[in-house]
């Protein structure tokens, strides 16, 4: 800042609300909508200003509350200060004015820009909302394929759990029907010849 109380291009940008160093929070810088948010809040402290201008007091409506209580001739006299009083009058009036007008141009820049940039932003919100919509399509199409792929396993499973239970049944039945074909086998001895019949 020099000595005037101007601000330089080397002072550091003041602090915006939310944040400590000056920077505005992550989620508002990458917020497409922060310079028409910027500029409305200007619109919005200027439009303050303006209004707080119309209400400073002039040095005599200032000090009028002191009227009656200094004793006499250490008050404030108007008469004497006229000349003053005039110049502070213009540069009050100046004041209001300059305000206003800053006020209306930042609101024809903002009307400026928003017709410049207006197309393009909404170009962009439809091609992202675009985008995002085929994705959500695209999700849901991998669920339902993904779907009957586990319900075919399951099925499959089951059917297999069946056919090992019908094998096993079909192998019992096999026993059972070869234990009943099967001929008596013959458990005497062929060495072993009776006496009596033999003789």
């Amino acid at each position: 800042m020099d000595p005037q109380g101007a601000v330089t291009d080397g002072d550091p940008a003041p602090a915006m609300a939310g944040s400590s160093n000056g920077v505005a929070p992550e989620s508002k810088r990458s917020n497409d909508n922060v310079a028409t948010a910027a500029l409305s809040q200007i619109d919005v402290l200027l439009a303050r200003a303006c209004d707080l201008s119309r209400q400073v007091p002039t040095t005599s409506a200032r000090l009028s509350h002191t009227e009656g209580i200094l004793p006499p001739g250490h008050g404030f006299d108007a008469e004497d200060a006229k000349e003053g009083l005039a110049k502070e009058a213009a540069l009050l009036d100046h004041l209001q004015k300059a305000t206003f007008h800053l006020r209306s141009s930042f609101a024809l820049f903002k009307s400026v820009q928003d017709d410049r940039c207006r197309p393009y932003e909404d170009k962009a919100k439809s091609a992202s909302r675009q985008v995002a919509e085929e994705e959500a399509a695209a999700q849901g199409s991998e669920r339902e394929t993904e779907a009957p792929s586990d319900e075919f396993e399951e099925n499959a499973d089951h059917f297999m759990s069946c056919d090992e239970e019908d094998a096993e049944e079909e192998e019992e039945e096999e026993e059972a029907a070869s234990a009943v074909s099967s001929p008596p086998q013959d458990v005497t001895d062929d060495d072993d010849e009776d006496p009596d019949y033999a003789g």
